[in-house]
């Protein structure tokens, strides 16, 4: 059995999966997103590979899940990531989309959403600012006024960013569940940055 594990240099886990993979006697072969032309890979590129492991494609900052799509149909019918549920939720990696699904299940903190830099209206400080598409604590940031609220609207895309109420937090825990059992847990450090820009 051959598996791919399609990811970025960054990724912390690939190792972890590919050491895991090896042990169970799976020829493991890790390829990166950044060495992909994305309109040049074609399925010819990846015969002879059993499954394949598609990873976070914006943990670099960049945006590569135009390529993940791509490798991902090429094995529709023998991989480990479920493509019709890709397919189902394309947005899932965007936390807007996260906090509409979420927001009826459980509780979670407010949120606001605009299009236009002119729309923002937000009363309450501080309050945070999130990218939709990004991990590891990049693209999160604290805004304590409305002068540094100004600044930021007009310094970024303001559609792809949210705001979300701030909580004090204690610790920031991510569980994971399957079939609505709890599989594992971990502590993960608590990351914001201050506003980017100089005044």
């Amino acid at each position: 059995m051959k598996l791919l594990v399609v990811t970025t240099r960054e990724d912390r886990s690939r190792d972890l999966i590919t050491e895991a993979s090896r042990r169970k006697g799976i020829e493991t072969i890790q390829m990166y997103y950044e060495d992909m032309d994305p309109l040049r890979i074609s399925v010819d590129d990846f015969k002879g590979y059993d499954f394949c492991i598609t990873r976070d494609p914006y943990n670099t900052g960049k945006d590569f899940s135009f390529i993940m799509k791509r490798i991902t149909s090429f094995f529709i019918n023998k991989q480990l990531l479920d493509y019709k549920v890709y397919n189902e939720n394309p947005r899932y990696e965007d936390k807007l989309f996260q906090h509409e699904i979420f927001g009826d299940i459980m509780k979670m903190p407010g949120f606001r959403h605009f299009s236009d830099p002119d729309d923002v209206s937000v009363d309450s400080f501080p309050v945070v600012a999130k990218k939709r598409i990004s991990s590891r604590g990049r693209g999160i940031f604290i805004i304590r006024d409305i002068d540094e609220m100004k600044r930021f609207v007009n310094s970024v895309k303001v559609d792809e960013y949210f705001f979300e109420d701030h909580i004090k937090i204690k610790n920031d825990i991510r569980v994971l569940i399957i079939g609505g059992e709890i599989v594992g847990s971990v502590e993960r450090k608590i990351r914001y940055h201050t506003i980017f820009f100089i005044i």
